[in-house]
């Protein structure tokens, strides 16, 4: 092989020893390079799994509360429900107080007028006892300065009339027993000495209610029998002096 041709071979082994070195070197930095990806690789996985772990448990998290949602959900629309319900009943409960409140104020009105016609009949009454009362004082007073009576009340509000210028032998003093109830009516309860017709006597009391005119008449009739006896009387010790 001559000069020339050795020289040119040694050219070409001398370029191509370039290139392998140049080749070499890339492929040093390719590995190089790869190495270093491979560490980003490595590394963005774990970043990649701690993300999907965190959202894994995010996910559980929102799943428990969105549970947790849907019993407050539930449990709303139960409460919405039974306080529908319980509105429904306070609605008429307001109802039936307020028709009560209607009623009792009703009443009320009609016991606020029946009051004040109570008070002006209890005047009025008044007015006619005390009127009543004095015409029996003036009677009483007339009947004691006429017919010779005395009057007495005792604990039981019975009334006692003697009559104190008559009696009978074994009676010192002819007398009635009498009663005058809360009804303005007069009874005869009693008499000394007792007259036989005492019943027919009380009976038309009871029907007239006239007692000026029943105390008057029972005095007549004691003044009888009063003078009868004394006549009957008068006539035995006349008989007994021949």
């Amino acid at each position: 092989m001559n000069k020339s041709c050795r020289a040119s071979v040694s050219v070409i082994f001398k370029s191509e020893d370039n290139i392998l070195q140049k080749r070499a070197k890339q492929c040093e930095r390719i590995l190089i390079n790869s190495g270093n990806n491979m560490e980003e690789v490595k590394r963005i996985q774990q970043m990649t799994v701690g993300k999907i772990n965190e959202l894994q448990a995010a996910k559980e998290k929102l799943s428990k509360e969105c549970d947790k949602v849907e019993v407050d959900i539930h449990t709303l629309k139960y409460r919405e429900l039974a306080n529908k319900e319980e509105t429904c009943a306070l609605e008429s409960t307001i109802l039936e107080l307020k028709k009560k409140i209607a009623e009792e104020s009703e009443c009320e009105q009609h016991l606020i007028v029946k009051k004040i016609q109570a008070e002006r009949d209890k005047e009025k009454s008044q007015k006619e006892l005390i009127k009543t009362h004095e015409i029996f004082l003036k009677a009483i007073a007339y009947y004691k300065k006429k017919l010779h009576l005395r009057l007495r009340f005792d604990e039981n509000g019975l009334i006692l009339v003697h009559f104190l210028d008559i009696s009978t032998p074994g009676c010192q003093m002819c007398s009635l027993k009498l009663s005058h109830d809360d009804g303005n009516k007069w009874n005869l309860l009693g008499m000394e000495p007792v007259l036989p017709f005492e019943k027919p006597l009380a009976n038309k009391l009871e029907t007239t209610q006239d007692i000026q005119g029943f105390i008057s008449h029972v005095r007549k009739l004691y003044i009888q029998i009063s003078g009868s006896k004394k006549q009957h009387s008068t006539g035995k010790k006349v008989s007994k002096k021949p």
